[in-house]
């Protein structure tokens, strides 16, 4: 009889029969594989999504999206904060977090910065991938593309 981790991978025990092998690599392959249910993020105001995906592999979720601006330009101020932009979201429930997690990280040919995956607490906008900040006095302008991601646990 397989056992499982604390973050419910399969693996065989020393007891199990040998004749059994392949199907504990299989539970653990399948285990492993997220491509039976990537998810896609929806596009927040201001934004177009062009590619994105959600995987959770136990606890572990990783979030990937390629977007462009489409609302009005994005300015950092002196400290690099930004007004919360809501970017895409949200990832699937079972991926939502209790507490915001600072996970977010993005790109441009234009502005670098960080952001967030709210977690429930946040009510409305649990599960949104939100901006947060990038470098002071930079700007996001309208028609900018953007890669983001986010590599987080779930307690």
């Amino acid at each position: 009889m397989p056992a499982n981790t604390s973050h419910g991978l399969p693996y065989p025990l020393g007891t199990d029969r040998v004749m059994d092998g392949d199907d504990a690599i299989r539970g653990l392959a399948e285990a492993l594989d997220p491509a039976a249910s990537p998810a896609a993020l929806a596009a927040q105001a201001g934004w177009t999504v062009q590619s994105s995906s959600c995987w959770k592999l136990g606890a572990l979720c990783i979030v990937t999206a390629s977007v462009t601006r489409t609302g009005a330009d994005l300015v950092a101020g002196a400290q690099g904060n930004l007004t919360d932009a809501n970017v895409c979201g949200p990832v699937p429930a079972n991926m939502i977090p209790p507490e915001r997690v600072y996970a977010v990280n993005f790109q441009s040919s234009a502005a670098n910065g960080g952001g967030r995956v709210n977690g429930t607490a946040q009510g409305a906008t649990a599960g949104l991938i939100t901006l947060a900040t990038m470098y002071p006095g930079s700007t996001l302008a309208s028609g900018a593309a953007l890669d983001l991601y986010a590599v987080y646990m779930l307690a």
